[in-house]
């Protein structure tokens, strides 16, 4: 999970490993905050300037690093701060809006793809697949981070989607992409389509999951969220998809936030476990126990996990501590195991139907 305003946590997931340089680095995202579009090119620039800080070195290194990078994000919500630095001037061949082909819908995935070399040359892959915009926004995300090579160059089935996705993305610029970055960017995507991935502790297999596309690949994402028992924890809700997934599961939980739930049918939230976070999940201190034992909450402050609360239908400003929940995460208990879905859709049919353009 990233906590509320911790911004840093990304750009320690973006950083080049120790002897490594950042060669192509492709994001994606709804919203951009153009302030904190630099939190990138500082990221990789800071392996590249030795001493205390040059204005000049700063600048340099943020303008190589944005010839790098290019970030594709939804036409119409990009956010320009009212006072606008000087190295800003160098994002704007990096940043691309884009238009998703369904009309109608958005282009909402929230991706990091990334190759770095090492001394001798070598490539090396990094994922961030995660759920926050890249925003300064306040709120509790939740994010995947894969690190991968290549062994052999034949292409795999489980990594098409995410080829597809990332090859994709100058086509769907409202603006031309410049030949050379396109260039980069395909070839990013047929080499992404030959890498093995490195699993999490635990995890067995992964797939990719990309929706809104003309290209069909990979599993079918309503076979992955799907289980006996389900959890979905996503900040916006309808009522179609919710009782989709009330009617074929055994025991379902939903948190959410209490606006979304209040939206609800009467009849969709019925027999449901509905939860909102608990205001008090950010507290790491002691201090908050009784607090929290008072509000229902289910409260460790020792482990400091976030904690959950029963929804009781009146907690509009319940979430005003933590400034929002913007996960997105479906758990599914099946028979011999558990599958942890983690991306950009919401539990709504734009985000889950196909409709909009997501990655998961």
């Amino acid at each position: 999970m990233l906590a509320p305003d911790e911004r840093s946590i990304l750009r320690d997931l973006l950083r080049p490993p120790v002897d490594h340089r950042l060669d192509i680095a492709v994001a994606t995202s709804f919203t951009l905050d153009l302030s904190s579009a630099l939190v990138a090119p500082l990221a990789f620039a800071s392996y590249e300037i030795d001493g205390p800080g040059d204005p000049v070195a700063v600048l340099e290194a943020v303008r190589s690093a944005a010839d790098r990078v290019t970030i594709f994000s939804q036409v119409g919500y990009l956010r320009i701060p009212r006072v606008a630095s000087d190295v800003m001037a160098f994002l704007e061949p990096m940043v691309h809006e884009v238009e998703a082909r369904n009309p109608g819908y958005l282009f909402h995935p929230k991706v990091w793809v990334l190759r770095y070399r090492d001394v001798d040359d070598q490539p090396s892959y990094r994922l961030v697949c995660g759920t926050r915009n890249l925003t300064p926004d306040t709120s509790w995300d939740a994010v995947v981070a894969l690190d991968g090579w290549i062994e052999t160059d034949r292409p795999t089935r489980k990594n098409r989607p995410l080829a597809d996705l990332v090859r994709s993305l100058p086509d769907l610029s409202i603006r031309p992409v410049a030949d050379e970055r396109r260039t980069a960017i395909d070839e990013l995507a047929d080499e992404l389509a030959t890498v093995t991935w490195e699993l999490p502790a635990g995890a067995r297999d992964v797939d990719f999951h990309v929706l809104g596309l003309d290209r069909p690949g990979g599993p079918r994402l309503w076979d992955s969220v799907l289980g006996r028992r389900n959890l979905v924890v996503s900040p916006f809700l309808d009522d179609e998809t919710i009782r989709w997934f009330r009617d074929e599961s055994t025991e379902l939980t939903v948190v959410s936030r209490p606006e979304a739930l209040e939206l609800l049918d009467t009849e969709t939230v019925k027999e449901l476990q509905c939860r909102i976070l608990d205001p008090l999940a950010a507290i790491t201190d002691g201090a908050s126990t009784d607090a929290a034992t008072a509000s229902g909450a289910q409260h460790d402050p020792v482990a400091s996990t976030p904690a959950v609360a029963p929804y009781s239908g009146s907690a509009l400003d319940s979430l005003a501590v933590l400034g929002g929940l913007h996960a997105k995460v479906y758990v599914a208990e099946k028979r011999a195991s558990v599958r942890l879905v983690i991306g950009s859709s919401n539990a709504t049919s734009a985000g889950i139907d196909d409709g909009n353009v997501e990655f998961l």
